[in-house]
């Protein structure tokens, strides 16, 4: 199970990356870094530890499939988060 686990935080890497700066749609002007890739254990998926640039270091953590889902604005889909730096 371990070793099927790092492979998918090793595939995921290619979605996502670590250290990565991302805004979110529904407010771009707040910044999110990436800081690691984990396992959300309820489920065994994988899922994103992320934290606000400039505040707090208040983590937040979002499963991966949620973190790439589209969200939709206007009728048009938009990328949920999206990497500018």
């Amino acid at each position: 199970m371990g070793t099927e686990l790092e492979a998918e935080l090793i595939a995921s890497t290619d979605k996502i990356h670590v250290g990565g700066i991302y805004v979110h749609y529904k407010d771009p002007i707040k910044r999110y870094v990436v800081d690691k890739l984990v396992i959300w254990e309820p489920n065994d998926e994988v899922a994103v530890l992320y934290t606000q640039v400039g505040l707090q270091k208040i983590p937040f953590v979002r499963e991966l499939r949620e973190w790439l889902k589209p969200a939709e604005v206007d009728g048009k889909e938009v990328e949920r988060f999206r990497e500018v730096i």
